[in-house]
């Protein structure tokens, strides 16, 4: 298995080097055996380049994230709880919170503590808010 950086899926998402694109074609090609790993934080470095450098709104970020997430060669850390943080972008919610959380849950966590009152009151029963 071969963990792909953030820059790899910007790459993919964006076309903006052909350069680049050409070399992740080739090297894609090379490994064409392999399967490509992509950690939680390349997820939420992405989805924040995307919106921050790119001007993407949420859905076109989901979108284009389930499209590569679709691919047989593609293993991402958890799959629920990357499709339950991409439903909630779709809302309105932030993909990072989301991931956050769910990966708490996934841990048996009781509760999480934060400063964040969207995140409280999108998740009331299990968020505890702090002040």
């Amino acid at each position: 298995m071969i963990a792909l950086d953030t820059n790899v899926l910007l790459r993919l998402l964006t076309h903006d080097n052909r350069t680049q694109l050409a070399a992740i074609g080739r090297f894609f090609a090379a490994h064409d055996r392999e399967t490509f790993f992509v950690p939680d934080v390349v997820l939420v470095e992405t989805v924040w380049t995307l919106r921050a450098a790119y001007g993407w709104k949420p859905l076109q970020i989901a979108a284009g994230l389930r499209q590569l997430a679709a691919k047989p060669d593609l293993e991402l850390a958890e799959r629920e709880r990357f499709s339950a943080a991409l439903k909630a972008l779709e809302t309105g919610a932030d993909f990072a919170d989301e991931l956050i959380l769910g990966a708490a849950r996934e841990q048996g966590c009781s509760a999480m503590a934060t400063f964040d009152v969207p995140l409280q009151k999108r998740h009331p029963q299990f968020v505890v808010g702090l002040k």
